[in-house]
């Protein structure tokens, strides 16, 4: 069993080898941009609803 130490510095070791942060980065506004067409749609579909029912 690994001690905190040791899995903190592999931890940062291996974050910094691999770019995470930039992975993250690119993740995360992958998903914001992904998110823009259906909240679009959802509220369509939400108008569309109101207005049927008057």
């Amino acid at each position: 069993m690994i001690s905190l130490k040791q899995f903190s510095l592999l931890f940062w070791k291996r974050f910094s080898e691999n770019k995470l942060n930039q992975v993250a980065g690119a993740l995360t506004y992958s998903t914001m941009l992904a998110m823009v067409p259906l909240v679009m749609v959802i509220f369509l579909f939400s108008l569309l609803f109101l207005y049927s029912m008057k």
